[in-house]
């Protein structure tokens, strides 16, 4: 029904929007200092470092669906999955880092340092995650191409 392309560009979606909504959530949930308002940011965070691993896996195949059409560059193509495997990597270490932080959530009180790092690190995987899904539009769409690499 759909090829490896489709859910590729499905899946991607995931890995961009839950961490943005995480980072909101976790704002939301320091100034209010409600531990469930966080835990729910815990959960967006975790989830969209789940959504990472089909959207990583279905890369690949997803290339070589794409590879020889007309118009396509295996530059991009390749600057595409550069920046999705140090994505990948970042958001693995944010889901992880927090589900930590959720399991201590429900022991006790989270440090707010820690909370703090998991802030920062969420914002640095949202940016390297932009990052690769500009690098991805620019695959088949040249009007968001920021320069002439072809």
């Amino acid at each position: 029904m759909f090829n490896a392309a489709e859910i590729h560009l499905v899946l991607n979606h995931f890995p961009v929007i839950l961490p943005l909504t995480g980072i909101g959530v976790l704002l939301a949930g320091l100034a209010l200092r409600l531990a469930e308002v966080m835990r729910v940011a815990f959960c967006l965070l975790v989830a969209g470092a789940l959504f990472a691993i089909p959207t990583y896996l279905t890369g690949g195949p997803a290339a070589a669906v794409v590879k020889n059409y007309p118009e396509i560059s295996r530059l991009l193509i390749h600057d595409h999955r550069e920046s999705g495997t140090i994505s990948f990597a970042l958001l693995g270490a944010m889901g992880l880092y927090s589900g930590v932080l959720l399991f201590i959530s429900f022991r006790r009180s989270v440090p707010r340092a820690a909370l703090g790092l998991l802030l920062l690190f969420a914002i640095a995987c949202s940016v390297s995650v932009a990052r690769t899904a500009h690098l991805g539009g620019e695959i088949r769409h040249e009007e968001v191409r920021l320069s002439d690499r072809f």
